[in-house]
């Protein structure tokens, strides 16, 4: 399976002081959900969670998946 990285814009990462530990909290549940459903890179949702865009990449092939 190949392995992805989900970069960030800098300018995307715009988010309220009060609200990081939500946006902490979301993106990892959904990385743990993603993970549990042999699935670590649904860009879509985690963009969702971490409130910006994001380019998914494939950059390697993970033996671990």
């Amino acid at each position: 399976m190949a392995k992805y990285l989900i970069s960030f814009p800098s300018a995307a990462m715009v988010v309220p002081d009060d609200e990081w530990k939500v946006v902490d909290r979301d993106a990892h549940a959904v990385i743990g959900e993603a993970k549990a459903a042999g699935v670590y890179a649904w860009a879509a949702r985690i963009a969702k969670a971490c409130r910006c865009d994001q380019e998914p990449r494939v950059f390697g092939f993970d033996p671990q998946s």
